[in-house]
Formats: structure tokens, C-alpha cells, sequence
């Protein structure tokens, strides 16, 4: 079942009225909760799901852990039992003789372990105090708009909203925002992903450079517009329920770099990354060199780092090694280029080759390019299908 499935818009538009019919906190919960376990069902195998089911237990258990034991290295021990459970979930055929899920679940279950890390660190830090008990834990990572491809909302965000004790009905303009971005979504991911796919199937079988860079420019429409419209859906659905979800995409071929461009694609992944891996490997390097002259460069390394770590999330091999270099090539080149100008022209000077249209369409072009470069890896891994993008 996909999240453009006359099913999935049928029962999704059951859950908002029904939300909205039903007073009180506890019928909205489960009316939610029954929602997202049928949205779960539906869209995984029964391995999958029972994997899924096993992952919510442990992960309430480390969170109750983190809670209990105040010590030094029991929040890196839980972050790492909660990583390394979800590797073995999701390595079955390996670790526990089970076939192992398909690579969109797998990906999709990774939101899932973002989720209860994002919980884990927030709580282990004291950045979340309020208790959190099992009606707001599974509320909060079963969310069934959230489920299986995002966004990646933060706990203090989504969980107010659904902890009220009733949610107003939108307002006439909410709901003619929401179901314009639900169609606007549903066209995208049906029309415009099938017929960029169409063509990059087309391409693909063609000889020579030209098919091929047509085949990866096909290939990068089809992945955006399936990730875009599903999001456009997401966060149509969520006005119709009165409820605030932050959007995932923000044009991104008008960023000006590849830096740039992941502030604008796929933003809440990146902003894990950046809380969860930059900013502590940043720190982290900081302090072993402790140079100030350095202090830059070193930010180039994290971002090496985490980009690399961000492209083998998305599989296993050699194939999601290279595109994990491809990326963390990408923004830590960009990031170098930039240090290096502004120590040859100054800020005032770089500001003014940054305004010149030549130098911004080529920054663009090249950002762009290098990005559906890098997506040419995923079409190696994928097969001869080579559809990607949530289900």
C-alpha cells in the first residue's frame, strides 16, 4: 500500500474526521494508534512488522534505562545497543537466518531507529525532562503520517500537539491548504515520478553519453518527485488533522552549492545528522587537535565524515561506500573551496564572485550534476527496476 493508494487516502481521510469527531485525548490516541499499526501492517511483511514490534519493546526499555541510570556511559551504550539492533534487524539472512527486508523497508524502519536515538540523547542529556510514558512513545514514533519515510520530527514538536487534550478542527483555509497539497503530492508521485521514470528506463537502455546523462537527470526528477509528493501528502494530511509537519523539501535546484543543497533536500535527515553526528565529531575533533588555524578544515573533515555515514545508511556493499564518498566528497570539497576563498579574497570579495550570474549557475550546475552523479550508484544497487523513494 502506498501513501497515494485510494486505501491509504481513504483511511488516512477516516482518521482525520474520526480524529476530529471524537472528543477527549484517549479516543484520539487510539483512534491514531489503530491508524498507524493498520498503515504498518499494510505497507510491511510480517518479519518486518515483528521486527518492528521488537525494536518499539527494546527501545522503551533503553529509553526507561537512560531514565533510571544516570551514569556516564549509559546513554552511548543505549545509542549503540538501539544502532546495532537495528543493524541486526535489518541484516535477517545474516544474523538471524530470516530473509532480510526489502531495501525501501529497510530504509523506512530506519526512521523509526532516528526517532527513538533522537529520544534517547534528548532525554540521556537533559534537553527532554517531561516523563515520557507509553501512550506518548508510541504516539510518537508510530505516528502513522511519520512512519515509514519521514519527516524526522522531533519529539518536543509533535508530541505537544498530540498531547492536547482536543485538537481544534482546521480552519476552512487549513483545509483547503491541506488538500491542495495532498493532490499536489499524489500528482507529483503518480504523474510526474512515473513519467521521469518512464524516461529514465528509456534512457537507460540507450547507448552512449547523452542517453546516459538523460537517464541520470530522469532518475533524479523521478526520486525527487516521488520523496516530494509523498512529503506534500504528509504535510497536507497533517493540516487536515490540525497538526504542524515540517516540511522536508525546499527547491532544491535553486541551491547555490551542495552544501546548500542538503539545507534544502531531505532537510530533517540532515539536521539529525548534523545534531547527532556533525556537531559531537566537530566538537569532538576540536578539542583533540585544539588549534585554532585548523578549527576550519576540521569542519570539512565532519562534514566528510557525516556525509559519508549518511550515504552507507541508505545500504550495504561496496556500491553505498562509493556513494557515501561521493557525498561526503561533495560537501567537504565545497567546504574546503570555501575556506580557501575566503582566506584569498576575504569575505567582502568572495560575497561579490558569489553575486556574478556566471559563478552562481555554475555553482548550481555543479551541485546538481554531482548529485545525480552520485545517485548513478543507486541505480547499480537497485536493478533493473531501479524505482526508489517512500512506498
Amino acid at each position: 500500500m502506498t501513501v497515494v493508494s485510494p486505501v491509504f487516502l481513504a483511511v488516512a481521510l477516516l482518521a482525520v474526521v474520526a480524529v476530529h469527531a471524537l472528543r477527549g485525548r484517549v479516543r484520539r490516541d487510539i483512534v491514531l494508534l489503530v491508524a498507524s499499526l493498520g498503515f504498518a501492517a499494510a505497507a510491511l511483511d510480517p518479519i518486518s512488522l515483528a521486527g518492528m514490534a521488537v525494536y518499539l519493546l527494546a527501545g522503551f526499555a533503553l529509553l526507561r534505562v537512560v531514565v533510571a541510570v544516570r551514569s556516564p556511559g549509559v546513554l552511548p551504550a543505549a545509542v549503540a545497543v538501539a544502532v546495532t539492533l537495528f543493524w541486526l534487524l535489518g541484516e535477517n539472512d545474516v544474523a538471524l537466518g530470516l530473509p532480510r527486508p526489502e531495501p525501501v523497508v529497510l530504509l523506512g524502519l530506519s526512521y523509526v531507529m532516528f526517532r527513538l536515538v533522537h529520544l534517547l540523547v534528548d532525554v540521556g542529556q537533559g534537553e527532554l525532562t517531561e516523563p515520557i510514558g507509553v501512550r506518548g512513545y508510541l504516539g510518537y514514533l508510530l505516528f502513522f503520517p511519520n512512519l515509514l519515510a519521514g519527516p524526522i520530527q522531533r519529539y518536543e514538536h509533535l508530541a505537544p500537539q498530540l498531547a492536547a487534550d482536543n485538537m481544534a478542527p482546521p480552519a476552512e483555509d487549513a483545509v483547503h491548504e491541506g488538500m491542495r497539497r495532498v493532490l499536489e503530492g499524489a500528482f507529483l508521485v503518480v504523474v510526474v515520478s512515473g513519467l521521469a521514470h518512464e524516461a529514465f528506463m528509456a534512457c537507460r537502455s540507450s547507448p552512449g553519453g547523452i542517453s546516459f546523462g538523460l537517464a541520470a537527470l530522469a532518475f533524479t526528477v523521478h526520486l525527487y518527485a516521488s520523496f516530494a509528493g509523498y512529503m506534500g501528502v504528509i504535510v497536507g494530511l497533517g493540516r487536515l488533522l490540525g497538526l504542524e509537519i515540517p516540511e522536508n523539501f525546499d527547491r532544491p535546484w535553486l541551491a547555490r552549492n551542495f552544501l546548500d543543497f542538503w539545507s534544502r533536500w531531505h532537510i530533517t535527515l540532515s539536521e539529525w545528522f548534523k545534531f547527532y553526528l556533525f556537531n559531537p565529531a566537530t566538537k569532538e575533533l576540536l578539542r583533540v587537535v585544539d588549534r585554532p588555524a585548523a578549527a576550519p578544515w576540521l569542519g570539512a573533515v565532519g562534514y566528510f565524515l557525516t556525509f559519508f555515514v549518511m550515504g552507507v545508511w541508505h545500504g550495504t556493499g561496496a556500491t553505498f561506500v562509493v556513494y557515501g564518498l561521493l557525498l561526503g566528497l561533495g560537501v567537504s570539497l565545497n567546504k574546503a573551496w570555501q575556506i580557501w576563498m575566503l582566506q584569498r579574497l576575504g569575505r567582502r570579495g568572495y560575497g561579490a564572485l558569489m553575486a556574478r550570474r556566471w559563478y552562481g549557475v555554475a555553482a548550481r550546475t555543479l551541485a546538481l550534476s554531482w548529485f545525480a552523479l552520485a545517485l548513478v550508484l543507486l541505480w547499480a544497487d537497485l536493478g533493473d527496476g531501479a524505482e526508489v523513494g517512500p512506498q
